[in-house]
């Protein structure tokens, strides 16, 4: 579930620039869409805004792995435990 401000997907940055995600909204939702072709032309045209960039997306994969793991050992914990009653 994404929310305000949220990040739908990065594969464009990473070759072989395949979209990998869908989404669907709920409630009535702006967004913004950018060619990712432009963007990473600018990018390397301007290092810092490439590295800028890749910092804060860093952040957001690290943080949706870091909850996807989370959940993995959570639901993991709870078949290993169903298993043993």
């Amino acid at each position: 579930t994404l929310g305000s401000g949220d990040l739908l997907g990065w594969s464009w940055i990473f070759p072989p620039y395949v979209w990998h995600f869908t989404a669907r909204a709920t409630q009535p939702t702006s967004a913004i869409f950018f060619y990712a072709t432009v963007l990473r032309e600018y990018c390397e045209n301007d290092h810092s805004l490439g590295f800028e960039l890749f910092k804060r997306m860093s952040a957001v994969m690290t943080h949706r792995l870091q909850s996807a793991r989370a959940r993995f050992l959570t639901a993991s914990s709870a078949a290993d435990a169903a298993l043993f009653r």
